[in-house]
């Protein structure tokens, strides 16, 4: 791989994770402060509205933006063909959900979520607004303005959600902030970029022709990380709703977020290269080496310190989502090294189908876990149906990508093992460390574990790479810091 090409990936891959991890800190601190000023019924009325407005949009979405990026030359005729389709259909999604609206309550056995699901619909209006030039600059490769505009989006919904909620104290303060923020984002979007998008159907066919493949993929997405939360919505009290589904949202900062933060960046270089299968392998099995190394400590370590973490950001009225997140942090690290493998770089590279089907195996494999755990076990048996299912689906895909790619399989298992026997020590030793350390202070244990986990982490992967003959791997760059 030429240093170019390698200086683009890691610039997007860059841009992208201190992008999102950007927002992320951002919707943390959002988090942190609404959970102090709202209830979990609260948290549980918006997570029911949210899910009833995502499903009806993913059953009809097109997601045109993917199709943007991956254009090559492309005539402005194109992108603003794109730009009309997104609105037609947020418009079609409004409608919808403003007739299943009143069933929704009805299902939910919650009438509240009604206007709630009405209002919020008017958002996904707005949103289709958005200026294309931020797309078109996501083709050119230029992820600052990404940065830019999305960091500053998430900036404005934060102050708009946290001054409604400190008013209000309940759960319209979510609701009315996001219209206010997403019209004053609209209008962001034009001052950063200069194009001007206009209506037109140039290349309609042409999306919907990627739209056949990717509606039946954006449903399967959807429902793979949100059919828990369906059970849970139908069959608990509303505030227990609410408990899993912040468990659900803090376990995915830590570990959906760290893999998918670089796919923003890693899908427009990922088409670049498709073109080149020797460069696209290499880069592939490099990247899925990062992920797996990074989620399998942040699974253990997170397992490792939870009590304290929940307590610290969140406070005592939040510990009984503590049942969930421990099994949720398990699905969370498995399934995004899954998706890593298994969603963008394989629409990238324009295998549409075959990241379709891997989609629909993967939410047979969770419905039939989540069913009959949750049979025998009740709702904290979601929780641990989900984790299941993610262990399940990481080996099962594992095995179809390195046929598909012609990959070696022993090369991804053993990407596997070394990260798992390290984080199995680390967790060993900060359970040994907390058995005599006691603190009245939960922040304070809090840091020394993530300190001496850390520690034990990285010393005994080395450990184990020296061992293994020095592999290529993330390791290598390890070896340059530590100089071993």
């Amino acid at each position: 791989m030429n240093q170019p090409i390698k200086t683009k990936i890691l610039s997007g891959v860059l841009w992208t994770f201190f992008m999102r991890w950007s927002i992320k800190l951002i919707g943390l601190v959002n988090t942190v402060i609404l959970a102090r000023l709202l209830t979990p019924d609260d948290f549980g009325i918006v997570a029911i509205a949210a899910l009833v407005i995502t499903f009806i949009d993913e059953l009809s979405t097109i997601n045109v933006s993917l199709l943007v990026i991956r254009k090559k030359n492309p005539v402005p005729e194109f992108d603003n063909t794109a730009w009309t389709v997104g609105i037609l259909q947020s418009c079609f999604v409004a409608l919808a959900l403003y007739l299943v609206a009143p069933f929704a309550a009805d299902f939910f056995h919650e009438p509240r979520i009604k206007d709630v699901i009405i209002i919020l619909a008017l958002v996904k209006v707005i949103v289709s607004f958005r200026n294309i030039g931020l797309f078109v600059a996501l083709r050119d490769l230029n992820f600052a303005l990404d940065f830019r505009f999305l960091v500053t989006a998430r900036i404005v919904t934060f102050i708009s959600i946290i001054s409604f909620a400190v008013v209000l104290k309940s759960y319209w303060a979510i609701v009315y902030g996001m219209v206010i923020a997403e019209i004053i984002n609209v209008g962001i979007s034009y001052v950063m970029h200069s194009y001007r998008p206009w209506f037109s159907t140039y290349s309609f066919k042409e999306c919907v022709k990627f739209a056949t493949n990717m509606i039946p993929y954006a449903c399967a997405q959807f429902l793979n990380n949100k059919i828990d939360v369906f059970v849970v919505g139908r069959f608990a009290a509303t505030s227990t709703l609410g408990l899993y589904n912040v468990a659900s949202e803090l376990v995915s900062i830590f570990t959906k977020e760290i893999v998918l933060s670089a796919s923003r960046g890693l899908f427009p270089n990922f088409s670049a290269l498709s073109g080149d299968p020797v460069r696209f392998k290499s880069v592939y099995t490099q990247v899925l080496n990062v992920a797996i190394t990074l989620c399998i400590p942040i699974c253990f370590g997170f397992w490792a310190i939870i009590d304290d973490l929940v307590i610290v950001l969140l406070g005592e009225q939040w510990t009984e989502s503590l049942k969930f997140m421990r099994w949720l942090i398990i699905y969370g690290g498995f399934s995004s090294i899954t998706a890593l493998m298994s969603e963008h770089a394989f629409i990238a590279i324009g295998l549409e189908k075959q990241a379709n089907i891997l989609m629909w195996i993967r939410l047979a494999i969770i419905i039939v876990c989540v069913l009959v755990f949750h049979h025998f076990m009740d709702i904290e048996g979601v929780a641990i149906g989900m984790a299941v299912s993610g262990v399940i689906s990481f080996f099962i895909i594992s095995i179809y990508v390195a046929q598909k790619l012609q990959l070696e399989l022993l090369g991804i298992v053993l990407s596997f093992l070394r990260p798992f026997i390290a984080a199995f020590v680390m967790l060993a030793v900060i359970q040994y460390i907390d058995t005599f350390f006691v603190s009245s202070f939960p922040i304070v244990r809090l840091f020394i574990d993530i300190l001496v986990g850390a520690y034990c982490f990285v010393i005994m992967l080395m450990i184990l790479w020296l061992i293994q003959g020095r592999p290529k791997g993330i390791e290598e760059i390890l070896n340059a810091r530590l100089k071993i």
